[in-house]
């Protein structure tokens, strides 16, 4: 699923939920299970947990559930219940927000290990100073694989703000890889983090099992002098991703994607989009290698942007900075994972915020488009 997210006034949501994950046996959004940790977000020492609002939703399906969220750095277990379809919201207190804030690169267990009797939806949202924000989905372990390329955005250059990501261990001894280098054994629940002050999209990290891996920023801007905002995505793993995408464009009128690249020989078509020059970027769309990416820009005027590969890539947009808006990230599914059925639920923050109100974008073909009906609850 992709969620298109705003801080200063909008949630926009597309509904792009992945259908099937693998090949062989279909996989879901929903599921039993669920790994997740955070960043510190802002600069420097980064914002102390008082002054962030971190909440996880759980969204039920049809049928009745209960749970528990479980703190691994602090051994504490919170009980809950939901009916079908409905919603169970949890803001995390100070003292559970310092044990899944990660701020020191290496191995630690700031983790939340989600477990219920029957399949549910999570995401994740944090927002600082009433301005900071970023939200994703949570997938199940049944959905993580072991093979990810890491996709992000530099960092902001004028503070001491950190790109980065997070890997959680759904097994004991999982040994996990950067750049074919082993970096940290690690337990169920532990985190390995890793920090950067250059833009790390295009890193190749591997783990021999199933891990959950979250692109995060502490603070970009995007495009560079705008405003700023942390980034936070849940990323699909490599096996997972599709050779066909649209990317719809935001209210807001202006879109960065990022193609990452999982095979060397790659060739991509795009059209609605223009090739943006980026540090790091390729100017083609031919012959890429394995890591490379291309960014483009598209435009409202564009209708959206369609991407053809002809070996799987990974999609994100990036919103930029405006007006209404201030930078967030979305991973993008393949064509072939979007489904006709999806259960949406946008965060309403805690106290201060300028996010006030919620979008969806939602995607149909345009062969059956007058044929589509969408209907809400």
């Amino acid at each position: 699923m992709s969620i298109m997210k705003t801080i200063q006034y909008f949630l926009i949501i597309a509904v792009l939920f992945i259908q099937s994950i693998f090949s062989i046996q279909a996989q879901s959004t929903a599921g039993k299970e669920f790994w997740l940790t955070f960043s510190t977000l802002g600069w420097d020492s980064g914002a102390p947990p008082s002054s962030v609002d971190i909440q996880i939703r759980i969204v039920g399906g049809i049928s009745s559930t209960t749970g528990t969220i479980f703190f691994t750095n602090l051994g504490k277990k919170i009980d809950f219940a939901i009916q079908a379809n409905k919603i169970y919201d949890y803001s995390l207190n100070n003292l559970e927000k310092e044990a899944v804030f990660n701020t020191v690169m290496g191995k630690n267990n700031k983790s939340i290990h989600i477990m219920t009797s029957n399949p549910v939806t999570v995401y994740s949202f944090i927002q600082g100073g009433g301005q900071f924000a970023d939200a994703t989905i949570v997938y199940p372990v049944t959905a993580l694989g072991t093979e990810y390329y890491q996709i992000s955005h530099m960092q902001y250059p004028s503070y001491s703000a950190d790109e980065a990501y997070a890997v959680v261990a759904t097994q004991n001894n999982t040994r996990v890889f950067h750049e074919n280098n082993l970096v940290e054994i690690l337990q169920a629940g532990e985190v390995y983090y890793r920090l950067s002050k250059t833009d790390m999209s295009g890193k190749y990290i591997t783990s021999d099992a199933p891990v959950a891996f979250f692109a995060l920023n502490r603070a970009t801007a995007i495009p560079e002098g705008g405003y700023i905002s942390n980034l936070m995505e849940h990323l699909a793993p490599v096996n997972t991703w599709g050779k066909t995408f649209f990317v719809p464009v935001s209210k807001f009128g202006k879109e960065i994607v990022r193609i990452i690249v999982s095979k060397s020989g790659t060739n991509i078509l795009q059209t609605g989009g223009t090739i943006r020059t980026a540090a790091g970027g390729q100017p083609l769309l031919t012959n890429l290698l394995a890591g490379q990416y291309v960014d483009l820009e598209i435009f409202l005027s564009n209708n959206g942007c369609y991407i053809e590969a002809d070996k799987p890539v990974g999609v994100c947009s990036f919103m930029e900075s405006g007006i209404e808006s201030v930078p967030s990230q979305s991973w993008i599914p393949g064509i072939e994972q979007t489904v006709s059925k999806a259960q949406i639920a946008p965060f309403i923050p805690t106290g201060s915020t300028k996010l006030t109100l919620h979008y969806a974008l939602i995607i149909t073909e345009t062969a059956t488009k007058n044929n589509t009906l969408v209907s809400v609850g």
